[in-house]
């Protein structure tokens, strides 16, 4: 699915520049007065550039909700192009002609960079561009009727200061952002639940996996609801609370948790970053179920660990390609090769802060 999705982007992206040319080419022609009388205007409901926009963003968004490492590369690139098409969009437009719509697709295009920087585990290059984000709706929306704008932007402003080791600002940010979605929908709506993952997470990044495991229950629940049990973001839910299990001592019901989402992973086409995490912690899970093997790693362990490094030495950029040996926490070596959607909950420990 994702495939046939990313070839509809492409040809989109395609379509749009072959008529932005012939556009430009038949303007000339007007310009220079030759055979305008058969020029036919150009319906400009919608520019051109932000078409492309909008087509490119939704390719990059259908790779950070099912992709992960791998595609890592083609994500960047389609986020940046977003970028500056709509900055170029926004350039072009005259004062009378920018709107609060306009405002907020530069906003989100800002935003959607900080989390592709995330992804590439680059969090202190995000926060500039997140903030940037928000400074732009709270400039140009009422903060009563754009509640879902300023949760996406203030989520990854906290991701970005949990990063910091900002810890309590972190959770003062999160919490405000999920205020939005509260006051909207109300505590107990499943939406509201279902986007609590992403504070679930800030919560495990500052070491609280008690609290972190009552919220990702909650969005665990509220996500089989919404969008069924072999949805991506239910199998990441049943990731994360058994991460929060396994973290808190509670090893058999961890297991059971993690061997559901392993169970439906296949059927499911859960990426194989997030597959080949969960089996890491599966193992973990296994190894304390066994007596804790006096402290070694097992050989499942050893096995899954140097599949993961195969995979960083081809695919991670710069620190993160090699492990470092100070680093006493594979864990967060695994976060990184799932993006920011499949939640992330060693933030807040990273070694490599770029």
């Amino acid at each position: 699915m994702t495939k046939q999705c990313l070839e509809v982007v492409t040809t989109g992206e395609r379509i749009c520049r072959a008529v932005s040319s012939v556009s430009d080419e038949s303007q000339k022609i007007a310009n220079s007065s030759i055979g305008a009388e058969a020029l036919l205007p150009v319906p400009q409901s919608m520019s051109l550039t932000t078409l492309e926009a909008n087509i490119i963003a939704y390719g990059a968004g259908v790779l950070w909700t099912t992709g992960g490492l791998k595609n890592r590369k083609q994500a960047h690139e389609m986020t940046w192009r977003v970028l500056k098409l709509r900055e170029k969009h926004m350039e072009s437009l005259s004062a009378t002609e920018v709107n609060s719509n306009e405002h907020v697709l530069l906003a989100n295009a800002y935003n959607d960079w900080a989390l592709q920087l995330m992804n590439e585990g680059k969090y202190m290059d995000a926060r500039a561009f997140s903030q940037r984000s928000l400074d732009i709706k709270e400039r140009h929306l009422d903060t009563r009727t754009n509640q879902f704008e300023f949760f996406i932007s203030k989520i990854l402003l906290a991701v970005s200061e949990l990063a910091e080791g900002l810890y309590v600002q972190s959770l003062v940010t999160a919490r405000s952002a999920i205020n939005h979605i509260v006051e909207e929908k109300g505590h107990e709506d499943p939406y509201t639940q279902h986007w609590m993952f992403h504070v679930a997470n800030i919560v495990a990044g500052t070491g609280d996996f008690q609290k972190a495991l009552e919220l990702h229950r909650s969005a665990l629940q509220a996500r089989v609801a919404l969008f069924g049990e072999s949805s991506y973001a239910a199998l990441d839910s049943y990731f994360s609370v058994g991460f929060c299990l396994y973290k808190v001592g509670d090893f058999m019901a961890a297991s059971k948790s993690v061997a559901q989402c392993i169970g439906i992973s296949e059927s499911a086409e859960w990426a194989s970053e997030c597959l080949l995490r969960a089996r890491y912690l599966e193992a973990l899970i296994l190894k304390e179920l066994g007596g804790g093997n006096n402290g070694q790693q097992s050989e499942s362990e050893i096995n899954i660990i140097a599949e993961r490094n195969q995979w960083l030495t081809e695919f991670g950029e710069d620190e993160w390609k090699t492990p470092g040996e100070s680093c006493q926490e594979e864990f967060i070596y695994f976060d990184y090769l799932v993006n920011m959607h499949s939640g992330r909950t060693t933030v807040g420990q990273s070694p490599i802060v770029p």
